[in-house]
């Protein structure tokens, strides 16, 4: 039913998502309004549970998983040296029929109508930057060559 929707279609259904990521983390369905707790109850299980890694700095977080959980190319060096290029340069995930729906541009009614859906998600995204850069002295000691 909604394959050919228009992200504008999507924002303003009733199907659109309600802070997913911040629900997952708290145990909370789309029944429960959220606060500020259950925010700050996130925000706290991914401080203690999650090692961030962020797409817009993709090379820099693969190079902290790469150092972190110790993983080396061993197996076939080659192989897997072509497929983390392909990765960096390419990506993964990406749908065969390309990105999708452009996001739309900011201040837009479906921009702000999603955003409406999402503040603590957007909130909770904004600690795990924060916490992305602090993450980085816990592979400042590592030695290379993964």
């Amino acid at each position: 039913e909604m394959q050919g929707w228009t992200v504008e279609q999507y924002a303003t259904s009733d199907v659109i998502e309600d802070n997913w990521m911040t629900r997952q983390l708290v145990h909370v369905d789309s029944s429960t309004p959220l606060n500020m707790g259950h925010l700050q109850l996130a925000m706290d299980v991914i401080r203690r549970k999650v090692f961030v890694g962020l797409m817009s700095r993709f090379e820099e977080s693969l190079e902290r998983f790469e150092a972190i959980f110790q993983w080396k190319y061993t197996f076939n060096p080659t192989e897997q040296e072509a497929c983390r290029e392909s990765m960096l340069a390419i990506g993964s995930n990406v749908s065969p029929r390309g990105r999708g729906n452009p996001v739309p541009p900011p201040g837009t009614p479906a921009y702000n109508f999603i955003l409406s859906h999402n503040k603590f998600d957007m909130q909770l995204y904004k600690y795990a930057e924060s916490l992305f850069d602090e993450q980085a002295r816990l592979v400042t000691d590592i030695e290379g060559g993964f």
